[in-house]
């Protein structure tokens, strides 16, 4: 993606520990944006679903690793009025066609991290290009 002047860039290591700071910015840049319904729950779902995303990049993408490395872009679109975050890395690829949706009725400790993500986002693609996972996922505002 070309970055463009309201855009927020982060390239962050890929651990944990560093969630926070992705929500962070995350809550930082929703709070700046105008006439955005009920704002703060806007806010809390797309942080969750990035948080989901990002986590399962650090587990899975970079299982065998410790110095990864995640980049997000956030840009608001006007029209249609869309918030647009653009994750990846170039960790192990992932294929999208063996994520199973995790059985509700049946307790589990792990495999909610995607399924979360598509049911906060009105759109949650990943690509794999060259050397890099890319994960793009739009929420209408």
């Amino acid at each position: 993606m070309n970055l463009q002047a309201d855009d927020l860039r982060l390239d962050l290591p890929a651990t944990n520990k560093y969630l926070n700071v992705l929500g962070a910015c995350l809550d930082a840049f929703i709070a700046r944006i105008e006439g955005v319904d009920d704002a703060r729950i806007a806010a809390y779902n797309i942080e969750l679903a990035v948080n989901e995303i990002v986590a399962n990049i650090v587990r899975h993408a970079y299982a065998n690793t410790t110095d990864g490395r995640v980049t997000m872009v956030v840009r608001l679109i006007q029209e249609p009025r869309q918030l647009l975050i653009e994750l990846a890395d170039t960790g192990l690829a992932f294929d999208p066609t063996t994520a199973v949706e995790p059985d509700l009725d049946d307790v589990q400790i792990h495999g909610y991290g995607l399924f979360l993500a598509r049911s906060l986002m009105d759109d949650v693609s990943y690509t794999r290009r060259q050397n890099s996972n890319e994960w793009c996922l739009i929420k209408y505002l």
